[in-house]
């Protein structure tokens, strides 16, 4: 078979391809690309650019662990003003090094510590919080995940306006997102440049300025930085080191607090999941903070969690393209070819899950991964380019959660029924409120 006879997905506007959903209802057209495709590769009619869709587990493994090299993160010119290149932008060598530069972020003992930071950042967070509250859980859950991954990173808490830098990194992501998925040629909003332009600016400003004054101790990430041999020679700048830190903030916080928003919308409209888990958390720890071995006990909160990673995962879709023709699934396809592995479609395949997009956390518990293909849940990615900090975004989202439900209740609000779409995350937007009850033995220690 040659490209032109893939299917192309139904809808196609004479004049625009397939860009205006792409734009305005990507979802539902991921979710027809899924059904017409089935595990067959299917062409989006995007302009000149070869584009296909995968929902094959088979075809996103080759695409993504990429035996023969030739895959690349395309589109990485804007994230670069942002996060030069660090590993969440660059390729090959430098990659390689800014990856062994991620190492001092990611170690078990600062994963453990991380733990404790988030733990007692949860607890400062909720005091705001009175019963009977209806609270916007996304903001909460960033101001949660962003303030303590600026005091994992730096050792004390830096002198930053965290709901400010929170905005300006929604800005910045929202921005990138909207030129990602525009008509090619089509004229920049002048007015969102600027936004994006003063976003940047604040981020960056924001972020050289706590390095430079470097107010940790020894052994927090930032200071090992500082204090490297390749620091010291110059072969790693103030720069470099502030895009790691910006890269490492936007990876650790704004992935985690959506996919912990959604763990609370779905807790809160399955009051008989929300049960179970507050008894296994008293069960393992009672009212007190709990460490690294009790989170890895708690296998019904693992479930909770993947099951909201399935539903909704906050990455739900990888861009690759070739640089090189290549076959896939008997088809020779040429160089630029552009593939999306959608983790969104391919979580709710039948297939694979039974009652696809019903929440059920119990289906973890009874050896779901092992009887699925590797590649038919992946919420971290996967290949070389495996997310490095999924092991601490678990421990954030387990700590968060089970600090909330030792303290609070977390019920539905009316018209906030968890309806999805694509950002530069995947966000709710029928609305991010829930509504806490403080319970009565809530006294934590």
């Amino acid at each position: 078979m040659s490209w032109n006879q893939i299917p192309c997905v139904s809808g196609v506007e004479p004049l625009d391809g397939h860009f205006q959903e792409f734009r305005t209802d990507l979802l539902g057209l991921l979710r027809r690309a899924a059904m017409e495709g089935g595990q067959r590769p299917i062409r989006l009619s995007v302009g000149s650019i070869p584009f296909l869709i995968l929902n094959n587990p088979a075809a996103v493994e080759q695409i993504l662990t990429d035996p023969a090299r030739i895959f690349f993160k395309p589109k990485m010119d804007l994230w670069r003003r942002v996060l030069g290149d660090s590993v969440l932008t660059s390729s090959g060598e430098q990659w390689l090094r800014a990856r062994k530069r991620t190492l001092p972020f990611l170690g078990p003992l600062y994963v453990e510590r991380h733990a404790r930071i988030v733990s007692e950042m949860t607890d400062d967070r909720v005091r705001s919080w009175l019963s009977g509250d209806t609270i916007d859980v996304l903001h909460e859950m960033r101001f949660i995940t962003l303030s303590s991954s600026l005091r994992s990173l730096f050792g004390i808490d830096p002198d930053l306006d965290v709901p400010a830098f929170s905005a300006a990194l929604t800005e910045v992501m929202e921005y990138i997102h909207v030129r990602a998925t525009s008509t090619p040629g089509a004229e920049t909003d002048e007015a969102l440049e600027r936004r994006f332009l003063a976003a940047l600016s604040e981020l960056r400003e924001s972020v050289a300025r706590i390095v430079g004054i470097d107010p940790g101790g020894t052994d927090d990430p930032v200071s090992i930085l500082l204090a490297s041999p390749d620091f010291q020679s110059g072969r790693l700048s103030v720069t470099q080191v502030c895009d790691d830190v910006l890269a490492h903030l936007i990876a650790s916080s704004e992935s985690t607090a959506t996919a912990l928003a959604w763990s609370f919308f779905l807790i809160a409209q399955s009051p008989a999941v929300e049960n179970r888990l507050r008894e296994e958390i008293v069960h393992t720890v009672g009212n007190r903070r709990p460490d690294i071995p009790d989170l890895s006990r708690m296998l019904y909160l693992h479930g909770v969690f993947g099951e909201a990673l399935r539903l909704y995962p906050p990455t739900w879709g990888i861009l690759r393209a070739s640089e090189r023709a290549f076959e896939l699934d008997g088809v020779r396809l040429p160089k630029g070819t552009c593939t999306l592995a959608c983790q969104y479609t391919i979580h709710r395949d039948g297939l694979w899950f039974e009652r696809p997009g019903e929440f059920i956390p119990e289906r973890w518990l009874d050896g779901a991964l092992a009887r699925i293909p590797r590649f038919a849940f992946f919420p971290f990615g996967g290949g070389r380019r495996l997310c490095p900090g999924r092991r601490m975004g678990k421990v954030t989202a387990y700590t968060v959660v089970s600090r909330v439900l030792q303290q609070f209740r977390v019920d539905a609000v009316a018209g906030c029924l968890g309806k999805a779409a694509v950002h530069a995350t995947l966000h709710p937007v029928s609305g991010t409120s829930v509504q806490v009850t403080q319970l009565r033995t809530s006294h934590v220690s």
